[in-house]
């Protein structure tokens, strides 16, 4: 009896050294797993992008898509207005100063790069490129010009675009023009704008054609009028410029003949909510406008009735025929960025063409890739045709590379709008940018 119990009793010992043994195997090898997984490091980058909508929800696809396919590298991809750098102006160098800038960022103004690098605030990339191999080659020539400053890359191209002119056929007709002949030179446009802009008691309910709504800025107009010389050696040249003079006075006869101040709260009452959708051209409020191509997807999506037609930009004095500016935006590398390497990996990754030429037919884009480029569906468009002809038939002016262009920009935004609302003279206005620019600049020459 006492024999069957010991027995018994080391049997019950050899069964909980084995499930301790087991436990401490399985413990193991879960620390092991555990263990594992930590050891695979994950690097975490940010990136800026600038805006919402179809554009910006291309960027967080190509996020999406890219983590699923590199675990290692995670994109964590932010939209922040102007990414820092335009409409929320100071965000980026501020985060550059701090020493915690994203690991790279997304601008809707290729220009922007002389004055952000001349201000150290993005790195060249030539080094960089190299270690991937990108050369350029499989750019467009404007697309890879655009992105080079003081003999350096300091950029790559996201997606491109131009300028054209839109017109209501509806709206011509109505006043007895012919829907399928839009003007082809400035003084036209004056002439029809007038008969196309009606006033109701006291109130304006259309109008024919506002030289500053879409997408005309003063370095469009400048482009259009064939001036270049707001920059020399480097410095404004904005006061006394007979070239922007013309503009100013030109645009300033608009709210002459109809008044600033109804102008103004005209399109300010349409303004808001939804940019897009309440555009003037769409609702039917402005019968002419010089605007890019994705306007013709914003069409497509908030008024797909609507009757009009794209053509190139009428020309202006000074100007040449078929003429058009180019509309770039750029991915550029933050001084100090943590994760370059990694975030010039995903940028690279976005250059597959058939990603591309997707991409860049949801946004109504001209891709800066080649081969991408003649993927794009939007090819069969008639209306987007009128746009890639001019991108690829050498009309489109690019906006004088220089370490200023951004300060003047700014400059001459204030400026115009003095000048539009008749604050100020077009030569008043002009001196005002001049002092503006040259302050910007010597604060940033002194940081």
């Amino acid at each position: 009896m006492f024999k069957i119990k010991l027995k018994f009793i080391s049997l019950i010992i050899c069964m909980l050294i084995i499930v301790s043994s087991v436990s401490a195997c399985s413990s193991k090898g879960s620390n092991n797993s555990n263990a594992q997984k930590e050891s695979k490091s994950v690097t975490q980058i940010t990136v800026w992008y600038p805006w919402s909508g179809p554009d910006g929800n291309v960027i967080k696809q190509w996020a999406e898509d890219f983590n699923k396919t590199h675990p290692n590298i995670e994109v964590n991809a932010q939209m922040v207005s102007g990414s820092g750098i335009g409409s929320s102006q100071g965000k980026f160098q501020t985060a550059v100063a701090g020493g915690n800038p994203p690991d790279a960022v997304l601008y809707w103004d290729y220009t922007s790069i002389p004055s952000l690098a001349s201000q150290g605030l993005i790195e060249p990339l030539d080094n960089l490129l190299s270690d991937i191999k990108e050369d350029g080659s499989k750019f467009t020539e404007s697309s890879w010009n655009s992105v080079k400053f003081d003999g350096k890359i300091y950029g790559l191209p996201e997606m491109t675009s131009d300028l054209v002119f839109f017109w209501n056929k509806d709206m011509f007709k109505n006043v007895g023009l012919d829907p399928d002949k839009p003007p082809t030179t400035l003084q036209e446009v004056d002439d029809m704008a007038q008969k196309l802009t009606l006033k109701q008691n006291g109130k304006y309910v259309h109008f024919g054609f506002i030289p500053w709504i879409g997408q005309g800025t003063p370095l469009s107009w400048a482009g259009l009028f064939g001036v270049q010389d707001y920059v020399v050696n480097d410095k404004p040249n904005l006061e006394k410029n007979t070239g922007l003079e013309k503009i100013l006075e030109w645009e300033a006869s608009y709210s002459k003949k109809y008044d600033p101040n109804q102008i103004n709260n005209f399109f300010a009452a349409l303004s808001q909510n939804n940019a897009d959708q309440n555009d003037p051209f769409i609702l039917g409020k402005v019968a002419m406008k010089v605007d890019g191509m994705w306007e013709i997807n914003n069409i497509k999506q908030y008024a797909p009735n609507l009757n009009y037609g794209v053509a190139p930009i009428p020309t202006a004095p000074g100007g040449k025929e078929n003429s058009s500016v180019l509309v770039e935006n750029v991915w550029m590398i933050p001084k100090g960025a943590k994760h370059a390497s990694e975030a010039l990996q995903f940028i690279e990754w976005t250059y597959d063409v058939h990603r591309q030429a997707d991409a860049g037919d949801q946004v109504f884009n001209i891709s800066p890739v080649k081969e991408a480029m003649k993927l794009q569906k939007i090819n069969n468009d008639p209306k987007a045709k009128v746009c890639i002809d001019l991108m690829t038939s050498g009309y489109v002016s690019f906006s004088v590379q220089s370490k200023a262009t951004l300060a003047i920009q700014n400059a001459l935004n204030d400026a115009f709008q003095a000048a539009q609302y008749l604050q100020k003279t077009p030569q008043e206005a002009l001196k005002q940018a001049q002092s503006e620019a040259e302050q910007t600049l010597a604060q940033q020459g002194s940081k």
